[in-house]
């Protein structure tokens, strides 16, 4: 006797059942993808702060400088690359040491793309000019509430432009625009990742980290809890 097969009917149910099951796997795959990238993004911004850490331990309770004339931004200092472990140059970074929700993991095709669009540091509202802006590590109140590092646009961040990041209107993903600058980053399904100088990291949500240029009474706590570095 010759085997019976599948029905025209039969196959199609067989297909539909199919394809509702993998309707009701998508979300549950995409949320762990997410949530896979948030960690990685967790565990750069802790390892930047741990190396900050170690280099104040070795430049006299000095973090590394925000900001500097003669070699001006943070990630371009040479004893703190070399802390991080990322070899020379002043931009270039491992793979592993940006967020990999970043515009630049995503566009950047080189094996060492540039940090300046993954990671800012706080400047704490300070101007940068001339003089360098840096902190001391006694001088930080309240390390577990303060800012170091967090996701951003741009090589530094203040609670200012809290307000601007625009990440969910690139749906191109094309780069950030001048807008963007000094803005920290929304990007783990609308938190941004945040160092603290304890060395632990958070991802928040945006309603209690953004401050604006007319801040209500309750940003005016969250720019001092958070944001400025040396308030008490």
């Amino acid at each position: 006797m010759r085997a019976r097969g599948f029905t025209l009917i039969e196959m199609l149910v067989v297909v539909a059942v199919m394809g509702v099951l993998a309707g009701m796997l998508m979300p549950a795959l995409n949320a762990a993808k997410s949530a896979s990238k948030q960690m990685g993004c967790g565990n750069a911004l802790r390892q930047m702060q741990i190396g900050n850490a170690a280099y104040a331990v070795d430049h006299r309770g000095e973090y590394v400088a925000v900001h500097l004339p003669t070699i001006n931004a943070w990630y371009g200092n040479p004893d703190f690359r070399e802390v991080m472990e990322w070899g020379g140059g002043t931009t270039a970074v491992p793979r592993r040491a940006v967020c990999p929700d970043s515009w630049t993991f995503k566009a950047t095709s080189a094996t060492l793309p540039s940090i300046n669009l993954s990671y800012g540091a706080n400047t704490s509202d300070k101007t940068l000019g001339t003089a360098p802006v840096g902190f001391r590590s006694g001088a930080v109140v309240r390390p577990a509430d303060k800012m170091a590092f967090a996701d951003s646009w741009d090589w530094w961040v203040n609670a200012y432009n809290s307000a601007k990041f625009d990440y969910e209107r690139k749906p191109n993903n094309t780069g950030p625009s001048y807008t963007d600058s000094l803005a920290v980053a929304y990007r783990h399904t609308t938190k941004v990742g945040i160092a603290f100088f304890d060395g632990h990291v958070e991802h928040r949500r945006r309603s209690v980290v953004e401050v604006g240029t007319t801040p209500t009474t309750e940003q005016i706590a969250i720019r001092k809890n958070l944001w400025y570095i040396d308030a008490p």
